[in-house]
């Protein structure tokens, strides 16, 4: 459950906690009001009766005590209670006299269920000789009460509703807006993730998220100081790498390859003599001969692993032609595919050899682990007129093989090293792959020009 939701949660729970705690005191609040009222109007009344009948029955008048009945019988706007006269025999000779006001707003029925107060009964008896016994009942009718508790309590329900409704609206707004600034830090922190390590945070208006923006922004300046540092020491280390290649394929060819040219001629210098003389020396030079043959294919061979000559002497199109042609020829059960659109001519030594040592290792995976029947090579820089970024190179290397998941496999030396290339120069590398389903390497590469050094 996210933060802003949690507290939202709380702070609704509190408040209607306290809007329940609101309604139960105005609810008792009213209800005691109500039953004081009431009371306090059938008392008032008891007392006024119970001094009319003793006067009454001092008097023994029996006109008076009629006057006094009809009376009764004649009141119809009596507040918060009705009136009955009972005769000695139980018989009612005074129907109740419902007496509510319209004048107040009918409270609704929960209402009046919550705050009428208990049923309550006070009696008074008369007593004449020639009339006989009269009780004087008095019911507490509270609906008049009720009414008028319940505008006052439903001005202050409405006021507590509009106060939670507010306030809960308005907490939802300030809290949205503080914790706005966690999404930025989380979707930051996500980019840092995905390898975006020139990703900065503003300026927070919150001094705890502002802090935490700025050690973000400190961690992510390290990691960038860092990666550059990595990238210009591998991009160094690459280029010792080919400079020591090179020079070793130039000592084999100098020096190794001419002693083992002079031992070939020397051998067959021996076979042309040996053939007019003795048979025994003709089969020596012969092997000598073929014992250097085998030797000068190594070196040739090494010469070409160390460093391709060809792709100094006739460039990057053509020393991919060949390596595809000699990796097709060297693996009968696989077909490899070259496609290339674009002009590559210009481009700096260290991309051309980073864009040819990446299909050569990728090529020695599928070789080793694979087991494609196809693969296809694409490298493609886009031409100004095409309308796309003409300052990448994209390389995709895909093959039918058997795949792997790659968060089941540790990355070999293979993808590691191709890896290391790639960032070296600033590209970019995905992979995807999937039992069954091959490999898909796609590589992004910046263009790289020759640069030209005035004297």
């Amino acid at each position: 459950m996210h933060l802003a939701l949690r507290l939202n949660l709380l702070i609704f729970i509190l408040f209607l906690l306290a809007l329940v705690a609101g309604f139960y005191f105005t609810i008792s609040n009213a209800r005691h009001a109500v039953s004081q009222e009431t009371s306090a109007s059938a008392e008032l009344t008891m007392q006024l009766l119970s001094t009319a009948t003793i006067s009454l029955q001092m008097s023994g008048n029996t006109e008076a005590h009629k006057t006094f009945l009809r009376n009764l019988q004649a009141l119809d706007d009596i507040r918060h209670m009705n009136i009955a006269l009972f005769h000695s025999d139980g018989s009612i000779t005074q129907p109740f006299i419902k007496t509510t006001s319209d004048a107040a707003p009918r409270a609704p029925e929960w209402f009046s269920k919550l705050v009428a107060p208990a049923p309550k009964e006070y009696r008074r008896r008369l007593f004449n000789p020639s009339y006989g016994k009269t009780d004087i009942t008095i019911i507490p009718n509270p609906a008049d009460e009720i009414s008028e508790a319940w505008t006052d309590a439903r001005l202050t329900l409405i006021l507590l509703a509009a106060f939670t409704v507010l306030s809960m609206g308005l907490i939802y707004f300030i809290i949205h807006r503080a914790l706005k600034p966690v999404g930025n830090i989380l979707a930051a922190l996500n980019i840092v993730e995905r390898g975006d390590l020139k990703t900065r945070l503003p300026e927070l208006h919150l001094p705890e998220l502002n802090r935490i923006a700025a050690q973000f922004n400190t961690m992510a300046e390290t990691l960038e100081r860092q990666q550059n540092e990595n990238r210009r020491l591998s991009k160094h280390s690459l280029k010792i790498q080919e400079n020591e290649r090179r020079h070793m394929a130039r000592e084999l060819h100098d020096e190794l390859g001419q002693s083992i040219s002079a031992i070939k001629a020397l051998a067959v210098s021996m076979e042309q003599q040996g053939s007019r003389e003795k048979c025994q020396s003709t089969e020596t030079a012969t092997s000598i001969i073929n014992v250097c043959n085998h030797i000068y294919d190594v070196v040739r061979n090494m010469m070409n692993r160390l460093r391709p000559a060809v792709l100094d002497e006739l460039g990057l199109v053509t020393a991919l032609e060949r390596l595809i042609d000699d990796w097709n020829t060297h693996h009968p059960d696989s077909f490899c595919k070259l496609i290339i659109a674009g002009t590559f001519e210009g481009q700096e030594e260290q991309l051309n050899i980073t864009i040819y040592r990446i299909i050569q290792e990728a090529l020695t995976n599928v070789s080793k682990h694979a087991n494609a029947n196809t693969v296809t090579v694409t490298l493609k820089k886009p031409a100004p007129s095409e309308g796309a970024n003409t300052d990448m190179i994209t390389l995709k290397i895909e093959d039918d093989g058997q795949g792997f998941k790659p968060e089941d496999k540790q990355s070999g030396m293979g993808l590691m090293g191709m890896r290391e290339r790639v960032l070296s120069i600033d590209g970019k590398m995905s992979l995807e792959s999937s039992t069954g389903k091959g490999v898909c390497i796609v590589i992004e590469l910046p263009v790289l020009k020759m640069q030209t050094v005035s004297e």
